[in-house]
């Protein structure tokens, strides 16, 4: 079962490092953001083995916002992720995800609570602005 809150995670790839967070409604809808700037919505669906699929469209951020950014793909492109991930998004173990450019490597676990507060970019919540 999906749990609905805010879940953090962390990414490798093989031209960034970094983490984030991100809130899933409990009707499925999701929206966060990462240190990079980049800007994650879309929806969560448990399938009936328990996996979970991710439709995702990333918005990455004008290159001169976040200077130490190289976007994986060109700015202000919004552009669609569509995964699959084990039951609870893995509960924090190592999942690899295919992209354009090779692999990134994810974490995801539950945080209690909201986002800290030093958190560089916004994450907005379901119905926020």
């Amino acid at each position: 079962m999906i749990v609905a809150g805010t879940y953090a995670f962390v990414y490798c790839g093989r031209d960034h490092v970094g983490y984030g967070f991100f809130n899933l409604a409990e009707n499925g809808n999701i929206g966060g953001g990462d240190i990079g700037g980049v800007l994650y919505n879309g929806t969560a669906r448990e399938e009936d083995n328990g996996w979970i699929f991710l439709e995702l469209t990333l918005t990455v951020p004008e290159p001169d916002k976040f200077e130490s950014t190289r976007a994986i793909q060109d700015p202000s492109v919004d552009s669609s992720l569509k995964v699959r991930l084990p039951p609870d998004f893995g509960d924090g173990y190592p999942q690899q995800i295919p992209v354009a450019d090779g692999v990134v490597t994810i974490m995801i676990r539950p945080q209690p609570g909201p986002p800290p507060s030093f958190i560089a970019t916004p994450v907005y919540f379901i119905g926020e602005t």
